[in-house]
């Protein structure tokens, strides 16, 4: 069994489609799905939003075992060259607290990071290989991204993956993180408060009133629309593809850094 972690059902919600024999279960308060893709068992669990996903796991594995834990998602830009939709397959996963020494990087596991850059490279994708940040609240000013660019060379920002990734490591089961970029170095995510709840679920009939109060950011918010399209279709391109495709590991290894 593959599980595929993200913060929000949306992120989800085009592979989950894809998916026969679908069945409902749950982990403590959590709803997960199963299912079948290309003969692959699948679980997919919505985690919310930031360290709860640490949680949300642990309770997952409970009851099951996977052969591989997937975070999934989309994420901020760091570095300047990224585009909307790009997808980034992470190498390693820093907290934003490691500058301290005793907070250790997480590693994707170098046999799934290989057949990761295969399927998505085979898939259409634009894809690199990078490193992520994972933080405990949104960055979604440039100057922001920007300063954590200059100063932590990393590549996406996102809020999760660090979280699953302790996890994983600490029961020794296969990692990788996999993030798809949203907003781009230059672009400021609008606000929206309410919209995404912390639990992962998203309130889209709020967009409307908050955009008659505030029109200037209409054309931030159509603009951000067009981006998580592109991105989330990227994103189920990709999970049809390395799914489908994925070979059974015989141990975990950490990826090298390059």
């Amino acid at each position: 069994m593959i599980a595929v972690f993200a913060a929000m059902s949306r992120e989800l919600a085009g592979f989950e489609r894809r998916l026969t024999g679908r069945e409902r279960t749950s982990a403590g308060v959590r709803q997960l799905r199963l299912g079948y893709w290309r003969g692959k068992r699948v679980l997919l669990c919505r985690t919310g939003i930031g360290k709860r996903a640490e949680a949300v796991l642990r309770a997952v594995l409970e009851d099951h075992r996977p052969l591989l834990v997937l975070s999934v998602g989309v994420c901020g830009a760091l570095d300047p060259k990224l585009r909307a939709g790009d997808l980034v397959l992470c190498q390693t996963v820093q907290a934003a607290s490691s500058g301290d020494p005793h907070v250790a990087p997480v590693h994707s596991d170098e046999g799934v990071l290989s057949q990761a850059l295969a399927a998505a490279e085979a898939g259409g994708v634009r894809v690199r290989v990078g490193q992520s940040l994972t933080v405990d609240r949104v960055v979604g000013e440039p100057a922001e991204k920007k300063g954590l660019w200059q100063s932590r060379g990393l590549d996406v920002v996102e809020m999760e993956s660090y979280c699953l990734g302790t996890v994983a490591r600490e029961r020794g089961l296969p990692f990788l993180a996999v993030r798809v970029v949203l907003d781009e170095q230059g672009d400021t995510l609008p606000a929206l408060p309410g919209v995404v709840q912390p639990d992962g679920s998203t309130r889209l009939w709020r967009v409307l009133p908050y955009a008659l109060k505030h029109p200037g950011q209409v054309p931030r918010i159509l603009s951000m629309a067009v981006s998580e399209r592109r991105a989330l279709g990227n994103l189920t391109r990709f999970l049809e593809a390395f799914v489908g495709a994925f070979k059974t590991l015989p141990s975990a290894e950490p990826a090298r850094q390059t």
